[in-house]
């Protein structure tokens, strides 16, 4: 097994930061956005949504997919990562859907997610609580992340992504 512990950074800089780290990996997905409301809208997925493989889908296209992570009880399964940027639609009759590419990140470090307020660092996580949030996993759950720092009130934090596929 070859073993390198060379950093790369193509931009010439010496500033090393979550954009320019070899150790974060992210996808592109689709996501289907719906406006559940009773009027045209814009319907947006905010980046830090924990996000999971669109099993409503038919065939493939469960995996190329994602949708905001359902809470489970013992944790989502099919969490996938974490929403690197905000992505929405443009205005859409209300009960209509439209597709949007979503950027995932699916292992390493993310900035900003959304996880229970008071969890604290090294604190592995899963989605069984709040959709689209992170929380302390119990014994015996399979996490999908691990928290870096304290969070604070408004449920956002450092998080590293564990792969899961």
């Amino acid at each position: 097994m070859a073993t390198n512990t060379i950093l790369q950074k193509l931009d010439g800089g010496s500033d090393f930061g979550a954009s320019t780290s070899h150790r974060r990996q992210t996808e592109y997905f689709l996501a289907t956005l719906t406006n559940g409301g009773g009027a045209p809208a814009v319907v947006t997925l905010s980046a830090g949504t924990w996000v999971a493989f669109d099993n409503a889908k038919t065939g493939a296209d469960q995996t190329l997919y994602v949708k905001e992570a359902a809470n489970v009880a013992g944790g989502n399964t099919l969490v996938v990562g974490v929403v690197l940027q905000d992505v929405s639609t443009a205005s859409i009759a209300a009960g209509a859907s439209a597709d949007v590419q979503v950027e995932v990140v699916i292992a390493g470090y993310v900035e900003v997610a959304n996880v229970t307020t008071g969890v604290t660092a090294g604190t592995r996580v899963v989605v069984d609580t709040t959709a689209g949030r992170g929380d302390a996993a119990a014994a015996g759950e399979i996490p999908c992340g691990v928290v870096l720092t304290d969070i604070p009130a408004d449920n956002q934090g450092e998080v590293l992504v564990l792969k899961n596929f």
